[in-house]
């Protein structure tokens, strides 16, 4: 059974578990106090329908719970280091909250092409099939507004049988690793492209796929909950996904086909149609660092901010 061992999910309710038996109300002061005062529900629903609502719905999370009690001093027993780890962490959290409330930018809205002729899957990237494909440059660092205008390409288009997701990377010392929980090896700690597909967010159900240089292919079913984290909705896989990868000179090339079929609305057989809108993005990741297609606050995994992309023939 495949499970991502570095899921937040996870990794953060461990974490809680740990730390509510660690906590301490020995050291707390009336910044702590204050810290947890700042958690409240008027914020929460603040962050509604806004581009912070990824970093609110955490204030729901067990976890943030947890952490409030140990800044009020609630358990009884503990150590200064686990009152710090709180103290840290809803720093960290309030830090992401105001940036998403600050965020200048609303949904961005893209017309994606229609493929007349369907993209080849050879790592070229060339042909007529993708000479029409909606066409960015250059990449974002997570959070930023600044583009990197680096020599990436990246390019998407549709028609209806698969979303076509194509991608060249320049890198002049490629790190690709497969998928191999045993050992502890996962392709996002190199070099691979990332792509998330939501297609419909009232759902909130919705697909990642990581495709590295090599070919080596792993996708997982996610569903975003109430609580700011995802979890795997199914240990299943996209069937009829079809990609290709190039390794050149200087980088790499992947190229990424969906079956629509396999898409949360889609899989009662029914065709995708122009005017229809599918929200996505696609992620750089270059030794286990991430970049964006365009602007994204906080994570790939933050649905809300995802562009959308309406179907145009």
């Amino acid at each position: 059974m495949r499970k991502r061992t570095l899921m937040n999910c996870v990794r953060f309710v461990s974490c809680a578990i740990a730390v509510s038996l660690l906590a301490s109300c020995a050291h707390t002061t009336p910044e702590d106090e204050a810290l947890a005062n700042k958690a409240t529900d008027e914020l929460y629903l603040k962050g509604k329908h806004s581009p912070a609502e990824w970093a609110t719905d955490k204030l729901n999370s067990h976890l943030a719970w947890v952490y409030k009690r140990i800044l009020y001093g609630k358990y009884k027993r503990g150590d200064e280091e686990a009152l710090n780890t709180a103290r840290a962490y809803m720093k960290e959290l309030f830090s992401d909250i105001d940036k998403g409330l600050n965020w200048p930018l609303k949904q961005q809205e893209f017309e994606l092409p229609y493929a007349y002729r369907k993209p080849a899957l050879n790592g070229t990237l060339d042909g007529d099939g993708w000479n029409g494909a909606l066409t960015f440059y250059g990449e974002y660092p997570p959070g930023s507004l600044k583009k990197n205008n680096s020599p990436t390409i990246w390019k998407i288009c549709w028609d209806e049988e698969f979303l076509y997701f194509g991608a060249r990377f320049q890198d002049a010392g490629i790190k690709s690793i497969d998928y191999d929980e045993a050992k502890k090896k996962f392709p996002w700690e190199g070099d691979a492209l990332e792509i998330f597909v939501l297609p419909d967010r009232r759902l909130k159900a919705y697909w990642e796929v990581i495709v590295n240089p090599d070919n080596n292919v792993v996708d997982w079913l996610h569903l975003n909950n109430s609580d700011g984290y995802w979890v795997i909705g199914t240990d299943d896989k996209i069937h009829g996904l079809k990609t290709g990868t190039k390794i050149t000179k200087d980088g790499f090339l992947v190229e990424v086909a969906i079956p629509f079929r396999e898409l949360p609305g889609y899989m009662r057989g029914n065709l995708p149609k122009s005017g229809e809108s599918i929200d996505l993005v696609m992620v750089r990741i270059n030794d286990g660092q991430k970049s964006v297609i365009v602007p994204l606050l906080y994570d790939g995994h933050n649905i809300f901010g995802y562009p959308k992309f309406i179907l145009k023939k």
